[in-house]
């Protein structure tokens, strides 16, 4: 007991040099808390911002936006690419997507035959666009 209540060269005890080193622990903590709470801030600012413009876009185009989350992730990746590019070739699309050319080709028929796409042949090449048929979209 008579330790830790014997004061050092600073005039301070082992129990307040302690409290004292606990405390900068603490403050750094903090600092390195809200640093990275400020940047989390603003990375989820910046999703909410880019949302919000996707969701207007596909909205302009008069697609209703909760529409592409019935959609599997495979095709919902080629309806928000065709709604960028307005109408395409499967090539065209399969560029953006990363995809081969065959597979966007089976993923827009499918969104043809679902009624969501119309297929539309000029020469040689077969270009696809966002159908428009709102009963179909609303599912009416």
């Amino acid at each position: 007991m008579q330790q830790i209540l014997s004061k050092d060269n600073m005039g301070m005890t082992d129990v307040e040099e302690r409290l004292a080193a606990i405390q900068l622990l603490v403050d750094e903590i903090n600092e390195t808390t809200n640093r990275n709470l400020k940047k989390i801030n603003e990375q989820i600012n910046e999703i909410v911002y880019k949302l919000k413009i996707e969701s207007t876009k596909i909205k302009s185009k008069g697609f209703e936006p909760g529409l592409l989350l019935e959609f599997p992730d495979h095709l919902r990746l080629t309806v928000r690419v065709l709604l960028d590019l307005g109408m395409a070739t499967a090539e065209e699309v399969s560029k953006k997507t990363g995809r081969s050319r065959s597979m966007e080709s089976s993923y827009l028929n499918q969104l043809t035959t679902m009624g969501y796409v119309q297929k539309d042949r000029k020469g040689q090449l077969v270009y696809y666009k966002i159908k428009f048929d709102t009963e179909k979209i609303k599912g009416e």
